[in-house]
């Protein structure tokens, strides 16, 4: 499992984990990567404290939401529109297209991969719609490589939203590129960050059947799309537990997550 997992990992940065070996001697695995200089341009850090609604002046927006993952859509919808914004969804990259010819939304939380056409393909014909007012565009995707970044830039994305994802990082971008600024409540005195508490067995347990054996099929295979999907259904069943993960995979702690899941 452990060599599984590491040529996982190399390929999904781009290389090839590589064997020299000599009958009495032992084995040396090896592997060469070419990584880019990411260099970040700073961005206001995100507020703390629950969003209680929108400062006046910045009612009334409107958010098309292109993603065919019911799951990620019902969670967009519970977030943002007791918040009063103007709501609406799409299933596929061409309905996306579709429903600026009758209505252009303020922004646009765009699925990377959609059915038909994906989210890249449907924001280049947007941008190309000289007739419409241009939305600003959030590209919603698992990839944290610098290169389908850029494609996407290039492409005329606005920003990047990484599933799985916390509400603390759209409202955030929202913020950004809407240019409002929510009401918080005060945050509790010395908070103690999700992200720091660990996963436990009983947590696992409080799982049903059929998500801990998806889960563990997913991390054995280091398969980020189906572990993404997953996470998105259970942020509002089983929040803690869906952000504990989230938390593992983002350290790479995927053989401690796939032991606590029940692998062997």
């Amino acid at each position: 499992l452990g060599l599984s997992l590491s040529r996982q990992f190399v390929r999904m940065l781009g290389g090839e984990l590589k064997l020299r070996s000599t009958p009495g001697r032992g084995s040396n695995f090896h592997f060469d990567l070419s990584a880019p200089l990411c260099v970040e341009s700073p961005r206001p850090s995100a507020a703390s404290g629950k969003v209680l609604g929108i400062e006046s002046g910045g009612l009334g927006h409107s958010i098309l939401v292109a993603e065919d993952n019911p799951e990620t859509r019902l969670l967009i919808r519970t977030i943002l529109t007791p918040l009063g914004f103007q709501f609406s969804e799409v299933e596929d990259g061409p309905s996306a297209v579709a429903a600026l010819q009758s209505n252009v939304p303020d922004l646009i939380i765009m699925d990377w991969r959609l059915p038909g056409m994906d989210g890249i393909q449907a924001t280049r014909i947007i941008r190309s719609m000289s007739s419409i007012r241009h939305p600003r565009i959030l590209m919603v995707t698992a990839s944290a490589f610098e290169e389908d970044k850029q494609i996407a830039l290039e492409a005329g994305v606005d920003d990047f939203l990484r599933k799985p994802f916390h509400p603390d990082a759209l409202f955030n971008l929202l913020e950004i590129h809407l240019r409002i600024q929510f009401r918080r409540e005060a945050p509790a005195a010395a908070p103690i960050e999700t992200t720091q508490i660990p996963l436990s067995e009983s947590g696992i347990a409080e799982l049903p059947v059929e998500i801990r054996e998806s889960l563990r099929e997913a991390v054995g295979e280091i398969n980020q799309v189906r572990l993404q999907e997953l996470l998105d259904k259970m942020a509002i069943s089983h929040p803690s537990q869906s952000l504990a993960i989230k938390a593992m995979i983002d350290t790479n702690q995927f053989q401690q997550l796939w032991t606590l899941l029940g692998g062997e």
